[in-house]
């Protein structure tokens, strides 16, 4: 059995070499950063263990995407964010970086680097609830004692600036979110 496989495969690489059949690129093949994209030679730096999927777009770990403004953004879905996602965005308006969920899972967002190696922990600035059915995410701000505020968001729902939505802790929800339950 394993002459029969090596002989196929001497065969095969001897009709890639005679031109005969051309060798498939391999479906796992890493994408390269684009050219005039440090941002995303960056993030990848920043996030050991992640890999590019495609132009925009970096796979953190199952389940988790980032896209980056200077690489340009995927069009569609709602403000950039993919059907049956919660994505947050970097900026006011969902722009600058944007992270995406897709999984249920409990976030802590410190995981997560931005391209200048700062932690995600803190920097949301609007985010988009594209899930079904009334899913539910709840972005969490939590204080050093362990108690948390929790802002409940059901699907679909997009806030554009988090410093229009008041918490319960005084001021508003800019740049305080630091975990994310989705689903």
């Amino acid at each position: 059995m394993r002459r029969a496989k090596q002989w196929r495969t001497v065969l095969a690489l001897s009709a890639v070499a005679a031109g005969i059949l051309t060798a498939a690129p391999a479906a796992t093949a890493a994408v390269r950063p684009e050219a005039g994209a440090p941002d995303m030679v960056a993030a990848l730096r920043a996030n050991p263990g992640s890999h590019q999927v495609d132009a925009t777009t970096i796979e953190l770990e199952p389940g988790v995407r980032m896209s980056l403004p200077s690489a340009g953004r995927a069009a569609g879905g709602l403000h950039g964010c993919p059907d049956l996602n919660v994505c947050l965005y970097q900026n006011g308006n969902f722009g600058g970086a944007m992270l995406r969920f897709w999984r249920c899972q409990d976030i802590r967002l410190e995981n997560y680097d931005l391209p200048d190696g700062r932690d995600w922990r803190d920097k949301t600035s609007s985010f988009v609830n594209n899930q079904t059915g009334n899913a539910v995410a709840r972005l969490r701000d939590t204080k050093p004692d362990g108690t948390f505020h929790t802002l409940s968001s059901t699907a679909v729902q997009t806030v554009a600036d988090l410093v229009n939505v008041r918490h319960p802790g005084g001021g508003n929800w800019n740049e305080k979110i630091d975990r994310l339950q989705v689903c």
